[in-house]
């Protein structure tokens, strides 16, 4: 993955914004033209929450709520909403 994520000297909050100006733009390229289904949305969702554990180095293992994800790393869920915008 990107070497950025795993530095220590970054810290979560610039992390965050950017995995938002470099991953979501990818992601979302072209994206205006898409017809989005329900399993689009989910996936989106999960790419989402994927990308802040990540970030805020949550192992799969560990059972912690998306909620738990999205308070800790500050942040909202975005990413659909900038879809659908």
């Amino acid at each position: 993955m990107v070497i950025w994520w795993k530095s220590h000297s970054i810290n979560i909050p610039i992390k965050i914004e950017l995995w938002k100006a470099l991953v979501w733009s990818v992601s979302t390229y072209g994206c205006e033209s898409w017809t989005l289904k329900e399993s689009d949305e989910d996936r989106r969702r999960a790419f989402e929450i994927k990308g802040l554990r990540q970030i805020l180095r949550v192992a799969w293992t560990v059972r912690r709520t998306n909620e738990w994800v999205l308070q800790n790393a500050g942040t909202n869920r975005e990413l659909l909403e900038t879809v659908k915008n």
